[in-house]
């Protein structure tokens, strides 16, 4: 997947730029190596890891909590990049890819434990942990468009339906998940989890509206999985 972009109108881009693409420097900072780690990371976030190569690296997490994977690989277009995160109570791929990679996915952590954190890949490659910034300045409608993956900042929404617009174009399928800031996805009353869009293989495209229902005033992230271009209005 390449790299992506994430575009608000006006004030709220130079916002975005800034909370997003810049993360705070790290108190702790690790080197990987191809072998697993059978021995916990922990330390304060954001939390670095760099590597070359395949590894793993276990790390401790609280409970409750939702983090952004920051992934950071230089490769080219033949050089795969696989990511992902899991636990006793989680499995989550976090990238699938090819090429260059510069871009974030988030998580939630279910319970406080250890996680495992697997990168198989070729070359260097950073990996920063970090929890999402609050911006409550954001206001409906709000636009995004880009290509590839990306994580929104956490936004306030109100409890109730919204008219979610949305225009893709994504060889490999698309995914729009809704976060809370807990770290939980976003369910349904009815118990049915809302992943707010799905476009699968092999070809995701179209364009369409769809009701995206928020149990409960907070904020909230969004997280975007796909290789292709996307537009997407919230109101």
């Amino acid at each position: 997947m390449k790299n992506a972009s994430l575009l608000f109108t006006g004030l709220l881009c130079l916002l975005l730029l800034a909370g997003c693409t810049t993360p705070a420097p790290g108190n702790a900072t690790l080197t990987a190596t191809p072998t697993p780690s059978t021995t916990p990371v922990t330390g304060t976030f954001p939390l670095e890891v760099t590597g070359t190569g395949t590894m793993e690296k276990n790390i401790t997490l609280p409970a409750g909590q939702l983090f952004v994977a920051r992934m950071d690989c230089p490769g080219d277009d033949f050089v795969p990049f696989y990511a992902d995160i899991t636990s006793r109570d989680l499995y989550q791929i976090l990238t699938n890819s090819h090429g260059p990679y510069n871009s974030s996915q988030a998580f939630g952590s279910v319970n406080a434990g250890i996680y495992t954190f697997r990168v198989i890949g070729f070359g260097d490659w950073t990996v920063t942990i970090e929890r999402p910034l609050k911006d409550p300045s954001v206001s409906l409608p709000l636009t995004m468009h880009g290509m590839g993956d990306t994580t929104s900042p956490l936004i306030p929404l109100q409890q109730g339906n919204h008219s979610m617009k949305y225009s893709v174009v994504a060889p490999e399928g698309f995914e729009l998940s809704f976060y809370n800031e807990s770290g939980a996805l976003v369910f349904e009353p009815s118990g049915e989890r809302l992943s707010g869009l799905f476009l699968d293989n092999p070809c995701a495209q179209g364009e369409g509206t769809k009701e995206v229902y928020i149990p409960e005033n907070g904020y909230y992230l969004f997280n975007i999985r796909t290789n292709g271009f996307w537009d997407i209005t919230l109101g």
